[in-house]
C-alpha cells in the first residue's frame, strides 16, 4: 500500500498518453489518497465504466507469478515498478520538450522575444530534469 501512495505522488494523469489509463491514474490516486487497507479491486473498478472499466479489469488480471518466493517476488515487483515509473516520467518530460521545441519555432518565426525567452527557460528547466 505504501509503494502504491509512494508511486502515485510522483506520476500526474497527463504523463500517460492514453486517455483510460490516465483516467485510471486519476482514480487510483483519489482512492489511495487516505486508504489504510490494501486495494480492494471491486470497489475500485466501481470508480469507473465502459472501457476503462474493462481496461482496470484486464491490468488487474495480469500475473505476475514469475516462480519466486513471495519476498522475492514482491522486492522484484517494486524494483520494476520504479524502472517503469522513470521511463514513464521521461517519456512525458521527452513530449514536453518536443511540445516546447514546436513552440519555440513558431516564436523564433513570429519574431517575439519575449515569448521566446520564457520558452527557452521552461526548455532549458524541463531539460535539467532529465539528468
Amino acid at each position: 500500500m505504501e509503494k502504491a501512495k509512494e508511486v502515485v505522488k510522483k506520476i500526474k494523469p497527463d504523463d500517460f498518453l492514453n486517455e483510460n489509463i490516465s483516467e485510471i491514474f486519476s482514480g487510483l490516486k483519489k482512492y489511495l489518497k487516505d486508504r489504510k487497507s490494501e486495494i480492494n479491486i471491486k470497489s475500485l473498478s466501481k470508480k469507473f465504466d465502459g472501457d476503462t472499466k474493462d481496461l482496470l479489469s484486464e491490468l488487474y488480471l495480469w500475473d505476475f507469478d514469475r516462480g519466486s518466493e513471495a519476498s522475492d517476488q514482491e522486492s522484484e515487483i517494486e524494483k520494476e515498478l520504479d524502472e517503469i515509473v522513470d521511463r514513464l516520467i521521461k517519456d512525458s518530460v521527452k513530449r514536453q520538450l518536443q511540445i516546447l521545441s514546436d513552440e519555440i519555432k513558431i516564436a523564433e518565426t513570429k519574431k517575439d522575444e519575449s515569448e521566446l525567452e520564457k520558452l527557452m527557460k521552461k526548455f532549458d528547466k524541463l531539460s535539467k530534469s532529465l539528468l
